[in-house]
């Protein structure tokens, strides 16, 4: 019986559309690209090239350095028609050094991508201290 209310509670995965319904109720497509380890310029042709081939799901972070190309990549696969934004899917994280202050970092996350909002952020990294904080910060911005 536990068993199967756990099962109900379950991300609901739609194979056929390649995503994953989230407890949020937004849904997340289940192929992407990152971008750990891409320069900012090789983010940009990367995550270019990936929506050019289909691909709605980008993740980076603040600790890649790479923001502002992933953002270049977005805004320009946009420009030349390829995807609209509501179409993508992007995700990004706040890193231990910035969960003192996260209302900034989701602030300085949005400002190096260009874009007006983020689909998911994620703490980078646990850090019990001031990991609360951070994660009302980042529920203050999903209002905002």
């Amino acid at each position: 019986m536990m068993t199967a209310s756990i099962f109900a509670e379950a991300p609901a995965f739609d194979l056929k559309k390649g995503t994953v319904k989230l407890n949020s109720g937004h849904e997340m497509p289940v192929l992407g690209i990152g971008t750990f380890y891409l320069s900012s310029d090789q983010a940009e042709n990367s995550v270019y090239w990936a929506l050019k081939a289909g691909m709605r799901l980008i993740d980076t972070a603040r600790i890649y350095g790479n923001e502002e190309g992933v953002g270049r990549g977005i805004r320009r696969a946009i420009k030349d028609g390829i995807c609209k934004r509501e179409d993508i899917f992007v995700t990004t994280k706040m890193w231990t050094s910035d969960f003192s202050n996260g209302d900034a970092a989701v602030d300085a996350s949005l400002k190096r991508l260009g874009l007006d909002y983020i689909d998911l952020m994620i703490l980078h990294h646990s850090q019990p201290r001031n990991d609360v904080d951070a994660y009302k910060a980042m529920e203050r911005a999903v209002k905002a």
